[in-house]
């Protein structure tokens, strides 16, 4: 009786443990705006099944997770010094803010919708809204550093653009990831943007590590734009019916984007380049495999373009569908594959037209792997006897008679048997 007690406290101690890390799920756009206000490191925010929410921001605010300065004057405490500053006569100058996101999940429910993602810093002006402040402001408002660590987007379906950039050279955003989510933003006219946009403004290399993964893009103008960004993986998303680029990795000069992975990925009906690159800079590896491209491309065929790529920089191409093109045709300014048509990775669809010759898709795992070879049939040995060595003609027909012989009389002895057995059991 003490273990199975012990057992439920336990549970139960488990439960809550979970509710304080997960909190109550947020019943609309205001409450999931003010858990994102006011979020703290590890901080979860749960959405609620069905609801619409709409487009969330990140903005400076008077909580815990910014700081405040003011041209000479700060870090102040808090937002209460900091406003009992700039209530004091005399000129301020423009206020800056510094915010920090640190390991937030953002988690989705059941038909729940979020119309867009807003994650800007740089310099508010014209006539905006301080939040630390709560009040309109004109001219040069404030400046905004934004700090971003680990921020995490898991099964949301958007109906709105992710925009997720910077203008100021001190905000530094290391690692955004979207899992399980889908994008539907409107349609594929240019207007519509990109599905995701992680952007930043300087070449600085303080905007990196983001990951796509399992996520799902249909009816977009653009699906993954990047600007200046370092790190850049999208494996296991599918891309169906894209004005644009499905994954563009940009830049404004030469940059080095780090490791860049593009895998086993399904595109279609995308209606220009499937992979756009502009300035490929030194110290970037690109890694695009196992990919399916359909009915996609500019119409001189190029899938994947570069307009330069540094020396030295290590690019690999193996092992792509290309729906039909010659492989040097479909990668345009870089050197052709050797290897056509998909050869490995887990797949939720059948991917056997696509595979490289050698290779089959498995529709009981869905993975695509070499064909196990078929096993080679063994047969019984019978050694041959002295006999059979010596004298072959004459053996081998009396072996064979014999072989009859017996036969025969097993034969016998067994249609013998039934019949004795049936009289057995009429009897």
């Amino acid at each position: 009786m003490k273990k199975f007690l012990s057992l439920v406290l336990a549970l139960v101690m488990a439960l809550s443990l979970t509710t304080m890390a997960w909190g109550a799920p947020v019943a609309d756009t205001a409450a999931a705006q003010a858990a994102l206000d006011a979020a703290t490191d590890g901080a979860t925010i749960q959405l609620t099944p069905g609801v619409a929410y709409g487009a969330l921001t990140v903005v400076p605010t008077a909580n815990s997770n910014t700081t405040y300065e003011c041209d000479a004057h700060g870090p102040f405490p808090d937002a209460t010094a900091f406003q009992a500053h700039m209530a004091e006569a005399g000129w301020h100058g423009t206020p800056t803010y510094t915010t920090t996101l640190k390991n937030l999940t953002i988690v989705g429910a059941e038909g729940a919708t979020v119309a867009g993602f807003v994650a800007s810093s740089g310099h508010a002006h014209g006539t905006v809204h301080d939040y630390v402040l709560n009040k309109d402001v004109s001219g040069s408002a404030y400046y905004f550093i934004l700090k971003i660590e680990n921020l995490v987007f898991e099964n949301i379906d958007f109906t709105g653009n992710v925009n997720i950039c910077t203008s100021q050279a001190e905000s530094v955003y290391d690692g955004v990831t979207f899992d399980g989510c889908t994008f539907t933003t409107g349609g594929t006219a240019s207007g519509n943007g990109a599905a995701i946009r992680y952007y930043n403004e300087a070449n600085n290399g303080n905007v990196k590590n983001l990951t796509v993964n399992n996520c799902s893009f249909e009816n977009c103008y653009q699906g993954v734009y990047t600007g200046h960004v370092n790190g850049i993986t999208v494996t296991d998303c599918t891309f169906e019916t894209l004005g644009h680029n499905a994954v563009a990795v940009q830049d404004q000069g030469s940059c080095d984007h780090g490791n860049v992975v593009i895998a086993e990925n399904k595109f279609e009906s995308v209606g220009d380049r499937v992979i756009r690159f502009n300035e490929v800079g030194a110290g970037s590896n690109i890694d695009i495999n196992n990919n399916v491209m359909l009915n996609s491309g500019k119409s001189n065929g190029e899938m994947i373009a570069a307009t330069s790529v540094a020396t030295g920089v290590e690019v690999d191409l193996e092992s792509n569908y290309w729906d039909g093109e010659t492989a040097s045709t479909a990668v345009a300014t870089f050197t052709a594959p050797a290897t056509v048509g998909i050869t490995g990775g887990t797949w939720n669809s059948d991917v056997s037209a696509y595979v490289a010759s050698g290779y089959a898709y498995n529709s009981t795992t869905g993975e695509v792997v070499v064909p196990a070879p078929a096993p080679t049939p063994v047969y019984p040995y019978y050694p041959p006897t002295v006999d059979d060595t010596t004298e072959k003609d004459v053996t081998s027909a009396q072996t064979f008679d014999a072989g009859i012989a017996l036969y025969v009389g097993v034969s016998v002895m067994g249609a013998v048997g039934t019949v004795a057995l049936s009289k057995k059991r009429e009897d």
